[in-house]
């Protein structure tokens, strides 16, 4: 299992607490703990060794705590832990061939700027690839553009709960997108991305106890998503 050594390390350094919605997840981060560290419990068992699912089952979220592996949920973000989807420490799977032909088909038709995870963003224009940044030809080749590692579109869905809470939302609210902090924020107006969150005027609300929903809303999002379309 491949995994983002920065958020580890974080979270080995009692800054970050992982969250974990299902059992499979518990297991995995389990195995990971007993293969990447020495750390155990307080009653001296090994990661894998304890079972803390079946005490707070979706809501459960793992930290470090003076050295020793701890179980909790509200206990993380009131001591100033970041909290972290499971999801977002393991290292996503390169995009294939097939996905990035479809990926840049479709961008070449509507001309929106292609986001690559190292590197200038790209957008098609008159037949040829320009730099985002200088806003000129790159003359690069198909063959090189697709060794690149692309951004796909997000493909947002809600599931029934998340739906229930967008719906008793007031109409006049229409986006939502998630900062880098985690935290998920409604907005009247359509937000604009800065380096760090998203901003939409006065008119936002924040959604303080469902940041571990909406899990297909991510930072990564190039723009936000108008949600009223998928309920």
């Amino acid at each position: 299992m491949k995994y983002k050594n920065e958020i580890l390390n974080r979270f080995l350094a009692e800054k970050v607490a992982i969250a974990l919605r299902t059992q499979e997840e518990y297991n995995m981060f389990m195995e990971l703990l007993e293969k990447e560290s020495d750390l155990r419990w307080s009653n001296g068992k090994k990661p894998a060794e304890f079972d803390g699912w079946n005490i707070l089952k979706k809501d459960t979220q793992i930290g470090i705590e003076k050295g020793f592996i701890i179980y909790g949920m509200n206990y993380f973000i009131v001591n100033g832990y970041e909290i972290i989807r499971f999801k977002e420490l393991i290292k996503e799977k390169e995009t294939n061939l097939a996905d990035k032909l479809r990926f840049l088909a479709d961008r070449w038709e509507d001309g929106k700027t292609i986001v690559l995870v190292e590197g200038d963003d790209y957008y098609f224009k008159d037949n040829q690839l320009y730099s985002d940044i200088t806003k000129k030809p790159t003359g690069i080749c198909l063959n090189t553009f697709l060794s690149y590692n692309f951004k796909l579109k997000p493909q947002w869905t809600f599931t029934e709960n998340e739906k229930v809470i967008l719906r008793n939302l007031s109409k006049e609210y229409k986006w939502i997108t998630r900062d880098k902090d985690g935290e998920v924020i409604i907005y009247k107006n359509k937000p604009s991305k800065s380096s760090n969150a998203w901003f939409g005027g006065a008119d936002y609300v924040m959604l303080y106890m469902f940041r571990l929903e909406f899990e297909t809303i991510k930072w990564l999002d190039e723009e936000p998503c108008e949600f009223r379309k998928y309920l």
